[in-house]
C-alpha cells in the first residue's frame, strides 16, 4: 500500500501530474479506508488546480472535507477550496471557506493564510454588494 502511494506521489513532485493523478485515482480503487486516502484524494484535487480545473479541484477538496472530516488534509483542502473559488469569481464561497479555516483552525498557519486571502477578497465582495450610485441618464441624453 505505501509502495503505492509512494509512486503516487512522487509523480506529483516531478510534475507529472496526470500520471500521478492516475496513480493516486488507482491507489484509492485500490485503498479507499486508509490513513492515506485523504491524502491520495487531497493530491488528485492538486493536480486538478494546478492544471487550472479549478471546478474539478473544488469537488474534490470539498469531497476530503465530506468524507474524511477528521482526516489531516482537511483544514488544507478547505483553505484550497477558498482559493479555488476565488479563481472562479465565486467570492462569497471563497470567503466562507477561508473564515472557516480561521474559525476551526485558528492556530495553524492556514489560519494567516487564510486571513491574509480574507483582506483580497472582502473588498472586492463589498464592491459586488453595494447598489449602483451611477444614475441613469435617458436614453436621448447619452
Amino acid at each position: 500500500m505505501k509502495q503505492a502511494y509512494d509512486t503516487a506521489f512522487n509523480l506529483y513532485r516531478e510534475g507529472n501530474l496526470e500520471a500521478a493523478r492516475t496513480a493516486f485515482e488507482q491507489f484509492l480503487a485500490a485503498y479507499p479506508s486508509t490513513e492515506l486516502s485523504d491524502n491520495a484524494l487531497f493530491w488528485i484535487a492538486e493536480t486538478h488546480y494546478k492544471t487550472g480545473n479549478y471546478k474539478e479541484a473544488i469537488v474534490k477538496y470539498h469531497e476530503i472535507v465530506e468524507k474524511y472530516p477528521r482526516g489531516s488534509k482537511v483544514p488544507y483542502a478547505l483553505y484550497k477550496l477558498g482559493l479555488a473559488f476565488s479563481m472562479i469569481g465565486e467570492n462569497d464561497a471563497a470567503i466562507s471557506s477561508l473564515e472557516r479555516v480561521i474559525t476551526k483552525y485558528p492556530n495553524s498557519p492556514l489560519a494567516k493564510a487564510a486571513q491574509k486571502k480574507l483582506e483580497t477578497l472582502k473588498p472586492l465582495q463589498k464592491r459586488q454588494t453595494q447598489p449602483s450610485t451611477e444614475r441613469k441618464l435617458p436614453t436621448q441624453a447619452r
